[in-house]
């Protein structure tokens, strides 16, 4: 999680299930985790904003990044798993 010695590259994106879990807690791991759940939206909302969507290619892109998404995984979520 975000801590010492550590960039957001090295962090994985939380499961809906981890961030309802961390909302109730107050330990390192859990504000880290609502730090990640937090700037995952905006992040999520500046790769769509980056796809240029007059080119074909870049309907293609935005198709999968914005259908991109599972029952653990919602639907403005950075990180194809």
């Amino acid at each position: 999680m975000f801590g010492e010695d550590k960039t957001a590259s090295d962090d994985k994106v939380p499961t809906r299930t981890e961030i309802e879990d961390a909302e109730h807690g107050s330990s390192v791991q859990d504000e880290a985790i609502k730090k990640l759940g937090d700037v995952n939206v905006p992040a999520y909302e500046d790769i769509l904003l980056s796809i240029d969507t007059k080119t074909a290619a870049g309907k293609v892109v935005f198709y999968l990044v914005n259908t991109c998404y599972s029952e653990d995984f919602l639907k403005e979520t950075v990180g194809l798993h």
